[in-house]
């Protein structure tokens, strides 16, 4: 197979089928509404490759060089673009179901509004990218480096991420779930609104890292590194935070209603106007912390105290103290029990109950 016979079958003929065009010179080639199927472009030089509403299945892109390609529209199905280059290559509605990019070079790949399921992502070098309302479901990221990706409006969802390199990332406005991020490379991350729930960040150093407006519900931080962290208004419903190093993190309005801490450490920290609502603490220190306004009620409170601390127009409504330690802590205008309150609850407990 030359090129000009691959132009002419192009042009004239739907669906290809079985064609070997390896190791060709096929640079600034351009594709329209085709159906190639068992194809093997291996190490040939697709440079500049303009597809648009192309669909490639079981198709061979090994080694190939795919600089620079626009791909508008395709769908690629159970292809291999293992090894493969595509470097500052642009991706827009394309929907990549059973592929194989393990080490593809997409360093700069820019992809909008795309679907990558049930994939293999493996060592694939997706470094100072971007990603905008993009899916990647299913997929193993194992080793992949993302970066300096720019990432946002995505979702990503049941995939494998050990040893991921998200380094200086920036990820804002996406939702991500059940992810494994304990081994993962964070130096420097920046999120932003991110969801993340039911993540995994066991062990973690996000010493410093920008997380404000992030929700990390139902997840796991144990032996986590938050010191200087930036996470106002953060989220920590139902989040189990064991052995956690918050000194000096900046946690306004954050909320931990539900969440379980335990032998944590929030010194100097600034946790004004933060929620601790039905929370359980065990043996958390807030020495010289900021807890104006905060919220306790209903909190379960076991070895919980500070030297120093601010708890100024704190709540403390139902709140169980054992072995409180708040020593030298300035409790101007705190709050325990409302009875009023305590009232309407029982009487609302009690509803539920008939």
């Amino acid at each position: 197979m030359t090129r000009d016979e691959l132009v002419q079958l192009v042009a004239v003929q739907p669906v290809l089928r079985d064609l070997d065009c390896r190791g060709l010179s096929l640079t600034g080639l351009s594709f329209g509404d085709v159906m190639l199927q068992h194809c093997d472009f291996s190490d040939s030089d697709m440079t500049g490759l303009k597809a648009t509403g192309t669909l490639f299945q079981h198709c061979r892109f090994t080694n190939t060089g795919l600089d620079h390609a626009q791909w508008d529209q395709v769908l690629l199905k159970q292809c291999d673009l293992s090894y493969a280059q595509l470097k500052g290559a642009r991706w827009s509605t394309l929907n990549a179901n059973g592929c194989n990019f393990h080490q593809a070079d997409c360093g700069g790949l820019e992809a909008d509004l795309c679907l990558l399921e049930q994939s293999q992502l493996t060592a694939i070098d997706w470094s100072q990218g971007k990603q905008q309302s993009c899916l990647i479901k299913n997929c193993d990221l194992t080793q992949a480096n993302f970066r300096q990706q720019q990432l946002e409006l995505c979702v990503w969802e049941q995939l494998i991420t050990q040893d991921i390199d998200l380094r200086q990332a920036r990820l804002t406005k996406s939702y991500f779930s059940g992810l494994d991020f304990s081994t993962a490379q964070l130096a420097a991350v920046y999120l932003l609104a991110l969801q993340l729930n039911h993540c995994c960040f066991d062990q973690q150093d996000l010493s410093g890292v920008s997380m404000n407006h992030c929700y990390l519900m139902d997840s796991s931080l144990q032996g986590t590194q938050l010191t200087a962290v930036e996470a106002a208004h953060t989220v920590f419903t139902g989040a189990q935070l064991f052995g956690v190093s918050a000194r000096g993190a900046q946690l306004l309005g954050a909320n931990f209603n539900g969440a379980r801490l335990q032998q944590c450490d929030f010194s100097e920290a600034q946790l004004t106007q933060s929620q601790f609502v039905g929370a359980e603490l065990e043996q958390v220190i807030f020495d010289q912390a900021c807890l104006d306004y905060a919220d306790f009620s209903h909190s379960r409170l076991r070895q919980v105290g500070g030297k120093h601390t601010r708890l100024r127009y704190s709540q403390w409504h139902r709140t169980k103290e054992q072995q409180p330690n708040w020593q030298q802590s300035d409790r101007l205008g705190c709050s325990g029990t409302d009875a009023e309150r305590l009232v309407a609850e029982q009487w609302s407990e009690r509803r539920r109950k008939t």
